[in-house]
């Protein structure tokens, strides 16, 4: 792991300003263990302060008030960056969204590079589109192809689960502000 600095930099900024997932690890409320989850809802308001959206209904939000301390992992420029933190609510409820949601400022003490000396990330993006493609294609050669003559509802029902992925591998890669 290199040196940590305490701020995002351009490149970061840059990519946590645009549509991206990335781990977000905390302490566990109950267990006192750690936990890693995937979000998606994290938009980068300056080189210091990450903000983070998260559903009520998840462990995180409570994780978080009880322990703010966070990492949050990011995949990108060719390595893997951990980004420490400590997370404070800036909105609670969140208003006019849909559903419940809790707003947490992560106020940025260090930035690492999180990769082992030597090794270079291939494209994580690149690498989820091929992982979804693949199971995609596995659970339709599984399911589908032994059938001789697959029903109308099969056949609907396969066309409605590739559109359905079509559209979630679509908005993950769209390049569409987060918030």
């Amino acid at each position: 792991m290199s040196e940590a600095v305490a701020q995002l930099n351009e490149t970061l900024l840059t990519m946590l300003q645009s549509e991206t997932f990335v781990l977000l690890n905390t302490v566990d409320a109950e267990s006192g263990g750690p936990t890693s989850t995937a979000i998606s809802w994290i938009y980068a308001v300056s080189p210091s302060i990450v903000r983070l959206a998260v559903d009520h209904r998840s462990r995180l939000v409570n994780n978080m008030k009880v322990n703010p301390l966070v990492t949050i992992t990011v995949f990108g420029e060719g390595t893997v960056h951990a980004i420490n933190g400590h997370a404070l609510v800036r909105q609670d409820p969140l208003p006019d969204v849909p559903f419940k949601m809790c707003c947490f400022d992560v106020e940025i003490e260090a930035v690492r590079n999180a990769l082992f000396y030597g090794a270079q990330l291939e494209s994580a993006q690149n690498m989820l589109r091929y992982t979804m493609h693949v199971r995609l294609r596995s659970w339709t050669d599984r399911c589908l192809l032994p059938c001789k003559k697959p029903s109308d509802d099969l056949t609907r029902l396969f066309l409605t689960i590739r559109m359905y992925f079509s559209s979630i591998q679509s908005s993950l890669f769209a390049g569409t502000d987060a918030f």
